[in-house]
C-alpha cells in the first residue's frame, strides 16, 4: 500500500525545511511553496516513486543572472542570449549616433565605458541591452519528493535543485542541477540530515 508524505509525521518537517530555504543567489523573486501532486486524478498519473512532497519556486531572468556566475546559466542557450546582446549593442549605437562620436567602436561596451569614466552611459547601454535580450522568466528552486518506506522501515526523500525556462510545465520538465538522496528511520534522523545538507543546498544557486 502506498504511503504518502502528508500521511506521515515527516510532512511538516519537510515543508518547514523547504519553506526556510534561502539560496545564495538573491536576485530571484520567491513565488512560494507548492504541494507536489501525487495522487491520481483526471488527466494526471503520478510517477510511481512520487509519494508527495513540495516545491519551493523562485523566478528570475537573464537580466539578473547575466555574468553572475550562478549555476542557473547551466542548461540554457547562453550562445543565443550572447548573440542577442551583441545585436542590442549595435542597435543602441545605431539609434544614438551622437553618443558614439568620441568613442572608438572597440570601446563601446559596459566595462570599457566605465574605464573611460562614462559610467552613466555604461548603465544606459546595459539597461538597453537587457531589455533587448529575450527575458522569458527562469524558474528555479528545490523539489522535495518523498519516495515512501521499505519493509525495513527506511524512508527515502529525494531533493532536486531544478532550473527551467518552461513556464507551462514548470519543474516537471526542468533541468536537475543537483540532487540528494536521503534515507532515514525517524524524525531525528531526518532533521539531522537536513541540517547538514542545508548550506550545500543553498549554495547550489
Amino acid at each position: 500500500m502506498k504511503t504518502y508524505l502528508d500521511e506521515t509525521q515527516y510532512n511538516e518537517i519537510v515543508k518547514n525545511f523547504i519553506t526556510d530555504l534561502s539560496f545564495d543567489f538573491s536576485e530571484g523573486y520567491r513565488l512560494g511553496v507548492e504541494n507536489l501532486p501525487c495522487r491520481r486524478a483526471d488527466g494526471f498519473i503520478p510517477h510511481s516513486n512520487n509519494h508527495g512532497g513540495f516545491d519551493v519556486v523562485f523566478m528570475t531572468g537573464w537580466s539578473s543572472i547575466w555574468g553572475s556566475g550562478t549555476s542557473l546559466c547551466d542548461g540554457f542557450d547562453t550562445d543565443q542570449a550572447e548573440k542577442e546582446r551583441k545585436d542590442a549593442n549595435k542597435s543602441f549605437w545605431r539609434d544614438n549616433p551622437e553618443l558614439a562620436k568620441d568613442i572608438p567602436e572597440s570601446k563601446r561596451n559596459y566595462h570599457d565605458l566605465y574605464e573611460m569614466e562614462r559610467g552613466e552611459l555604461a548603465e544606459k547601454l546595459d539597461e538597453y541591452e537587457m531589455e533587448y535580450v529575450d527575458t522569458d522568466p527562469i524558474l528555479y528552486g528545490l523539489r522535495a519528493m518523498y519516495e515512501g518506506v521499505n519493509e525495513e522501515g527506511t524512508h527515502t526523500l529525494v531533493l532536486y535543485a531544478i532550473a527551467t525556462d518552461d513556464r507551462y510545465h514548470g519543474f516537471n520538465y526542468g533541468k536537475t542541477i543537483e540532487s540528494w538522496d536521503l534515507e532515514f528511520k525517524n524524525k531525528e534522523d531526518l532533521v539531522r540530515i537536513l541540517e547538514i545538507l542545508k548550506p550545500e543546498i543553498e549554495s547550489t544557486f
